[in-house]
């Protein structure tokens, strides 16, 4: 019985540490990264469509983006633009290769797909930002701003758009 009781002091010590460890060691997010087939028309979008700010742009070569995303051409650049809305940031890339060119999102892809993401906006005015998108010719995911129905307890009556950038990648808007 002792023995049995050193053990479970010995596993719940353990699991205390490891929670604690583990609390501490992940605090937040930070940013979340698109890749970008081209950065210029992409931050042209960002900050010319959208309003978000250029934050930093840097660029890595070589053996850093080889090790940092585990690829092997060594003729592999990368063009980094951090981009800041309010208090949040994503980060667009851009890679480079002289051998490699990535491979585009699927044009026939649906919400309901795995792969499927998208980066949602607040807007304080759903028509008039629906608006500008439509004097963008942004290409559309939903048909119309939509109404989240009363049955969706933390939505109910939100206006919501989603549409797509340049790379199709989704975006939300909602109100």
């Amino acid at each position: 019985m002792k023995k049995m009781l050193k053990y479970i002091l010995l596993w719940l010590f353990v699991l205390q540490t490891f929670t604690q460890l583990h609390a501490q060691s992940i605090s937040s997010v930070n940013h979340v990264c698109i890749t970008v087939s081209n950065l210029d028309e992409a931050l042209e979008f960002y900050t010319g469509v959208l309003p978000f700010k250029i934050d930093t742009t840097f660029s890595l070569k070589g053996i850093y983006v080889q090790n940092l995303f585990n690829i092997q051409d060594t003729s592999m650049a990368l063009n980094i633009a951090r981009l800041q809305l309010g208090d949040e940031q994503i980060e667009l890339m851009e890679f480079h290769s002289a051998v490699f060119v990535g491979r585009k999102s699927p044009i026939d892809s649906k919400s309901n797909d795995l792969w499927f993401q998208h980066i949602a906006i607040v807007v304080s005015d759903m028509q008039k930002a629906y608006q500008l998108l439509l004097d963008h010719d942004v290409n559309h995911v939903s048909t119309s701003p939509q109404t989240l129905p009363e049955y969706l307890p933390d939505a109910a009556g939100i206006s919501a758009f989603y549409f797509r950038d340049p790379d199709g990648h989704a975006l939300f808007i909602y109100e």
